[in-house]
């Protein structure tokens, strides 16, 4: 027993040392942040995009830092930087003087000097460098049904479909809705729309968009509606979206019983995403709305504001408020109906 005693003892110094080196090592390879207030953090740099460096800091788990209030920038390893002319280059950035990075790329002799503030991009997505394109969508249904002394049933569904690439997103999306109550109708209208973004810079993009629209208990026969104008994306990162738009639309509403009517409007639109709970719920908010340049009370205002909660892979539940307005409506229609809607949907 008294050897492996020994032997301990004796393999305990070398152990210490090697478990210094090992940690030496680890902190030797992590990246490090310079901030203007003095502070420095130590961790593994993910992305800089929208003016936020993401760095993974492993004891404070994932930072995100305005870069405006980055000072100075070091990498351990190479990554990919994109430059305001939209060239690439795969770089270890290392220190240099306030507000500015070193760049070696491997490509020239001596490191490059480059003020942070010409840095658009660090490690960034296929999408963002303009080399792939990004392809998602949801589906999401809500249904309801009751029998005994009131028979009724509700049927809710929507869908969205999106693609982008750098300078290019197409949206597609459309609802239905339908119900009945005691065998008699009660619920009948569907909408189907279409918008193209061209993003002319980073944030800036021109849009033109279109719409179809056919709701029986609020005589509308078809409205149509087709319009562009001017966007700017105030986020677009995984945890927040937000853009809004504004231009010219011409509105058209072909009724069965009421005068039909067409007129030019002006025309805005507002999209807004944000993960809450370190993304175990999703705040959504969309609104379009026109209003006539011929006739001020004519004003139209389409809202869809609610929750998703992510339950697997996929699938999540939502709860949702629908409100759709007209300031004008043919005689004997209510301006506003509001619905709320319950469904459980996929995304991908």
């Amino acid at each position: 027993m008294v050897l492996p005693t020994r032997c301990h003892a004796r393999c305990l110094p070398g152990r210490l040392v090697f478990a210094c080196l090992a940690v030496a090592g680890v902190h030797a390879q992590a990246d490090e942040v310079m901030l203007k207030n003095g502070d420095r953090i130590t961790g593994r740099v993910l992305r800089k995009a929208d003016g936020i460096l993401s760095v993974d800091t492993g004891y404070a788990g994932k930072l995100e830092i305005k870069w405006d209030e980055v000072s100075g920038l070091t990498t351990d390893e190479p990554v990919k930087v994109i430059l305001p002319d939209d060239s690439g280059v795969d770089a270890k950035l290392g220190a240099s003087a306030e507000g500015h990075a070193r760049l070696q790329t491997g490509l020239t002799p001596a490191p490059i000097d480059l003020p942070l503030d010409r840095i658009v991009y660090i490690k960034p997505t296929p999408v963002q460098w303009g080399k792939g394109v990004r392809f998602g969508g949801r589906v999401n249904l809500g249904a309801s049904t009751t029998s005994g002394n009131t028979d009724s049933r509700r049927l809710h569904a929507d869908a969205e479909l999106r693609w982008r690439s750098r300078v290019n997103r197409y949206i597609l999306d459309g609802e239905i809705n339908e119900g009945e109550d005691g065998g008699k109708r009660t619920v009948s209208n569907w909408r189907a729309g279409g918008e193209y973004n061209y993003f002319f810079r980073p944030k800036n993009f021109f849009y033109t968009r279109a719409t179809l629209e056919h709701d029986e208990f609020k005589d509308i026969d078809l409205r149509s509606t087709l319009g562009a104008g001017l966007g700017y994306q105030i986020f677009d990162t995984d945890r927040v979206q937000l853009s809004v738009q504004g231009g010219l639309d011409y509105v058209n509403v072909e009724r069965a019983v009421a005068d039909d009517e067409s007129y030019p409007a002006a025309g805005w639109g507002l999209r807004y995403e944000q993960q809450l709970f370190g993304g175990k719920a999703v705040l959504f908010h969309a609104q379009d709305g026109f209003w006539s340049l011929e006739q001020a009370e004519d004003v139209i205002l389409r809202t869809r504001t609610g929750l998703r909660f992510p339950l697997a892979e996929g699938l999540a539940a939502s709860a949702q408020v629908n409100i759709d307005w007209d300031n004008d409506p043919p005689p004997g229609r209510k301006s506003t109906d509001v619905a709320t809607i319950l469904g459980l949907g996929y995304g991908w």
